[in-house]
């Protein structure tokens, strides 16, 4: 660096020109103008020098360096070359401090370096207060340099004792030392239940306090009710009494949908958090009551339906569907049954066309069926049933003809027969019904005076054995008489899809209509897409076996008819090319409703 002389400012311009010459003749003749003041370094003998203002070329003035610092060359002069200062390096610099050691707890910042002049920082770790100066600085001490200030010390800061609290206790003794991170743990008397956090911590505050947090907590008696929980079920969590903090796990009955969270818990206000939850409508939840009709349709869902499951239904015995209207009801959208009111009528016998002279009926309700009425006539009486089809049997229109009977031949009764006695002064005849009928009536009938004792009997057809799959009869025989009944019973993996007690009437078939026992698809079967779902879908693991043996089998006849074929190719002797086409047969499984 070059130091130069300085300008100086005159009052008027012939006094500005003079200075300005003479400045010129100096540099002209190589002279220097007054050194520098330098911050490292001062002048051995500064008076000589004190108003001399020009040096004349090659001048040497001899320096030492001051307090702080410290000669990095042998030379300590300033020389006057060519009107400049030389050297312009500086030939002192700043002496260095110790390095000042680590601070326990803490830590040393060194801002720049460790020369003469600097400033280093102290700061403790969280948790520790800083005893001594926060900073110091690299500063003259005799004929060297050192720090200001020493290292400072990091004190860990001290909690108070942790406070108490009613109806508990916390985990510490009294003569115990609460520092920096330490903590406590609080616990209630019975009943109490705890509110808030179990444990606090000694932690520091404006970087020097020591406090305890969060805050502590309080023991309180906190109990709710059982929730009521329309439609649904507590899943777990059962008991007569519920405490803070105990949980609950909620679900809905089938064909609800729970609005909310199902799992919920006691909050220290005595109350369920969140809310207990609704179970809303998501079915059609009982099953439609049709007047005179009984559902033949029917699962082990019964009570809850999806929106478009459609129920069939039949009528009682004694009624009959109404034409044109369908006997079936369908969950519509809003969860409501679409179907007509009324879908059977009671079947009625016409009146009976009679000429005899009373006609006695069995009960309130005239010509409804298995009613029956009495015609007596002069000399007999005869009895007909009103049939669920709305006829009588036996057919009885008017009283017979009052001549005298042909004891010679008895009447001839269809699906019977009959063995004739003759006696003295009688004739008596004994009807059995062929197999399949009963006998409805006195099996034997004797003629005096021309005069059979009373009415000739009739054969009715019994009900054969309901075939019945999968399932068992509460009565196992070969026929069934007339108007009785049967329990049916499904056995274990499959429902009854159909009414469960049937009736032999009197036309011999069954009412209602014969149930079924389907087989009960295990949950999510219904959609399977996928075979391995299919086969865990089969009602006997056995059948999927065999298709798979079945088809393995069939895929290795055709690879070996397909060997056989390119041989027979190869050992002709005309290149004729046989094309064999073949259809891969996938065995096929079966399901049976």
């Amino acid at each position: 660096m070059a130091y130069r002389r300085e300008k100086w400012k005159g009052h008027g311009p012939t006094l500005f020109q003079i200075i300005l010459s003479f400045a010129l003749l100096a540099r002209v003749h190589g002279f220097c103008d007054p050194p520098p003041k330098l911050v490292y370094a001062a002048l051995v003998s500064p008076s000589e020098i004190l108003n001399q203002t020009t040096f004349e070329d090659g001048t040497q003035l001899k320096y030492t360096c001051r307090q702080g610092y410290v000669r990095n060359s042998s030379r300590t002069t300033l020389t006057c070359r060519k009107n400049y200062w030389s050297p312009t390096t500086p030939f002192c610099v700043k002496k260095r401090c110790h390095h000042p050691g680590e601070l326990n707890n803490g830590r040393v910042i060194i801002n720049t370096d460790l020369e003469f002049g600097s400033k280093i920082e102290f700061s403790c770790s969280d948790g520790y207060n800083l005893i001594g100066s926060s900073t110091s600085w690299c500063d003259i001490f005799e004929l060297g340099v050192t720090w200001s200030d020493p290292l400072p010390v990091c004190e860990i800061i001290i909690c108070p004792p942790p406070p108490q609290i009613s109806n508990g206790k916390h985990s510490s003794r009294e003569d115990d030392i609460y520092s920096f991170g330490s903590s406590v743990t609080y616990r209630c008397n019975t009943p109490f239940s705890l509110i808030g956090e179990a444990s606090i911590s000694c932690t520091v505050v404006n970087g020097t306090i020591g406090t305890w947090s969060p805050h502590p907590p309080i023991c309180k008696m906190v109990s709710c009710k059982q929730p009521q929980f329309l439609n649904g079920k507590l899943i777990s969590g059962l008991g007569p009494i519920y405490t803070y903090k105990d949980t609950i796990l909620l679900e809905c009955n089938r064909g609800y949908l729970i609005n909310g969270t199902n799992v919920i818990h006691c909050g220290a206000d005595n109350r369920w958090h969140p809310d207990i939850p609704a179970c809303m409508i998501n079915a059609c939840i009982e099953k439609p009551l049709i007047e005179n009709a009984d559902l033949l349709s029917h699962r082990r869902d019964e009570g809850v339906f999806s929106v478009g499951t459609v129920l069939t239904f039949a009528c009682k015995r004694g009624y009959k569907a109404i034409p044109d209207i369908s006997l079936t009801a369908t969950c519509q959208e809003d969860f409501s049954w679409s179907m007509n009111e009324v879908l059977c009528k009671r079947i009625c016998c016409p009146s009976p066309v009679t000429d005899g002279k009373t006609l006695h009926f069995t009960n309130d309700c005239k010509y409804v069926p298995w009613s029956t009425f009495t015609l007596h006539c002069k000399r007999l009486q005869r009895q007909s049933i009103c049939q669920r089809d709305g006829t009588w049997k036996p057919k009885i229109s008017l009283c017979e003809s009052e001549e005298e009977a042909d004891c010679s031949s008895p009447k001839t009764i269809e699906n019977a027969n009959y063995t004739i006695t003759t006696g003295l002064f009688s004739v008596s005849v004994e009807y059995s019904c062929k197999d399949g009928y009963v006998l409805i009536g006195k099996a034997k009938n004797t003629c005096q005076n021309s005069k059979w004792a009373h009415a000739f009997p009739y054969c009715q057809a019994l009900c054969p054995k309901p075939k019945l799959l999968n399932g068992k009869l509460s009565s196992e025989k070969t026929h069934y008489r007339i108007n009785e009944s049967v329990n049916v019973q499904c056995s274990p993996g499959y429902y009854l899809l159909g009414p469960q007690t049937i009736t032999c009437s009197e036309n011999s078939l069954w009412i209602p209509e014969g149930p079924k026992c389907e087989w009960e698809f295990p949950e999510g079967c219904e959609k399977v897409s996928a075979i391995y779902k299919i086969m865990q879908c089969l009602p006997n693991a056995q059948d999927v076996k065999m298709a798979l043996e079945i088809h393995k089998l069939t895929l290795e006849i055709e690879m070996l008819e397909l060997e056989i074929g390119k041989k027979r190719d190869t050992n002709q002797s005309h290149h004729h090319h046989h094309v064999a086409h073949k259809r891969e047969k996938d065995p096929e499984t079966h399901f049976y409703d």
